[in-house]
């Protein structure tokens, strides 16, 4: 019953570390607080590819893995353009205030066999991870 009140008595003081380190999960996670990411992030890429000069080749498929605790989403955006345009997409990409972070970039050289005109394609795998608190799991 000691042990308990003394608990008890120092969770004021505990709470502000807690709470630091909830938004420290949260920032390296990417929590989307509940907001669909692949809608929002979309959205941004679009934008900065404009920007930079950079196509979007095709609109990716959100795949999703639920977990106990956890719901991982993940988008793989496919780009061409030139080298420094779609590393200046990734840099500006990294440094937002994304929904999902920036998980791998795969560049690879593309030839088109009839023309031999060669252009650069990277694949940006994003992902978005939800903490699911223990009160919302039905």
């Amino acid at each position: 019953m000691e042990q308990q009140q003394t608990l008890i008595k120092e969770i004021p003081e505990q709470l502000p570390v807690l709470t630091g380190k909830v938004e420290y999960l949260e920032k390296i996670l990417g929590n989307s607080e509940g907001e669909d990411f692949s809608t929002l992030i979309l959205d941004q890429v679009n934008t900065l590819c404009q920007k930079n000069n950079v196509q979007l080749k095709e609109i990716p498929e959100k795949h999703v893995f639920n977990g106990p605790n956890l719901i991982v989403e993940t988008l793989d955006i496919n780009l061409q353009g030139g080298f420094s345009d779609q590393l200046r997409l990734v840099s500006e990409l990294e440094k937002s205030q994304a929904k999902a972070r920036l998980r791998s970039l795969r560049l690879q050289l593309i030839t088109n066999p009839t023309t031999g005109e060669r252009k650069l394609q990277s694949t940006l795998f994003l992902q978005s991870i939800k903490l699911i608190s223990n009160n919302s799991i039905p």
